[in-house]
């Protein structure tokens, strides 16, 4: 089922607030490696934030969604895997309000863009807005992902402010905690304070245990040859990702590859 898009009402929200956003430059003192938290007020998700741009590269600003995108962070933070390695692309699972040239802009960007009459020029200027999920193509946001992202980049700030005047700030008064920014729904409407939190730990899901069809064993035992040799395999992700419908995240399938080296 295809979720709902963002209404002009949330693309203006977010585009504001990636405006003020911007326009504190904390990358100017800030770095990736400064992580914070934002709770989403809708499902109570933490998006571990970092502020990227303090080597004048690529200014943004991640999300990294739950402990699992918070794993995909530090992966990436430990060197195991860079850009432009496509394996960034399987492993990530965060929101990225970004700041580009027009031309990585696709038609659905330019589009929101001139239906809320918003200009933009020069280098870096162009607002990019994308929901990155392991094993699939960076894609437009949902509604949903829209309004968090919204929250993060407004809640970024206050604390981006913050830490310019105390970078003691985000250090933790127990190892393995975050500070967090966690909102209170009140009559007058979302209030936000900090909180110390570490990461709620991961339940491995159980898999079934596959009973095995003796039946097929046999009939594959009886046409293994007297041969000697080495089978090796390995799998992998596609390179180019596969949209089975219009409108559908494209996602990048998993490939199979056996060699089988035979000598008499």
């Amino acid at each position: 089922m295809k979720e709902q898009a963002p209404s002009p009402r949330e693309w203006a929200a977010l585009y504001q607030a990636s405006a003020d956003f911007k326009r504190v430059a904390a990358w100017e003192w800030m770095y990736d490696s400064d992580l914070f938290g934002v709770q989403n007020p809708a499902d109570g998700e933490i998006g571990y934030c970092c502020v990227m741009g303090n080597l004048g590269e690529h200014y943004a600003l991640g999300v990294y969604l739950g402990t699992e995108g918070l794993a995909s962070y530090l992966y990436i933070q430990s060197g195991a895997v860079e850009p432009p390695d496509m394996s960034v692309l399987f492993i990530q699972k965060c929101l990225m309000a970004s700041y580009e040239d027009r031309e990585l802009l696709e038609q659905p960007d330019r589009a929101v863009i001139k239906e809320l009459g918003l200009k933009f020029r020069g280098r870096n200027a162009w607002p990019l807005f994308r929901s990155y999920l392991p094993g699939y193509h960076p894609w437009v946001l949902t509604s949903a992902e829209a309004r968090f992202l919204t929250s993060a980049l407004e809640q970024a700030i206050n604390v981006a402010l913050r830490f310019k005047d105390d970078p003691q700030l985000l250090t933790p008064p127990h190892e393995g905690q975050y500070l967090v920014r966690v909102p209170d729904q009140r009559t007058d409407g979302l209030h936000w304070s900090d909180q110390w939190q570490a990461p709620v730990q991961i339940k491995p899901e159980e898999m079934p245990s596959p009973r095995p069809d003796e039946l097929q064993i046999q009939r594959i035992k009886q046409t293994v040859t007297a041969r000697k040799g080495a089978w090796e395999t390995d799998y992998f992700r596609a390179p180019t990702p596969i949209q089975e419908r219009k409108g559908e995240r494209p996602y990048y399938p998993y490939m199979s590859l056996w060699l089988i080296t035979l000598r008499e």
